[in-house]
């Protein structure tokens, strides 16, 4: 979710999951339930407070597997990890 509440974006990750949409700690459903919350709270100062110390969800990033041909034309399937 990204909102504007003054002159910067404010950017939050809401994570999917089988009983709804889980944000701050909770979840919702179904999603305009999660909206009205939203409205209803982004100004407080626990929504504030538990803002200030939320970090961005880390990704994972998975290597493709790189096939090359060896010299007597065989083919070797590895990962590349170099990034």
């Amino acid at each position: 979710m990204a909102y504007v509440p003054r002159d910067k974006v404010i950017k939050e990750f809401i994570k999917v999951r089988p009983k709804g949409f889980y944000f701050h700690e909770q979840n919702q459903s179904p999603f305009m339930s999660l909206v009205n919350w939203f409205k209803d709270n982004w100004q407080t100062k626990d929504y504030q407070r538990f803002l200030k110390r939320q970090k961005s969800p880390r990704t994972i990033v998975k290597t493709m597997p790189v096939i090359k041909e060896t010299p007597s034309g065989d083919q070797q399937m590895h990962y590349d990890d170099s990034h």
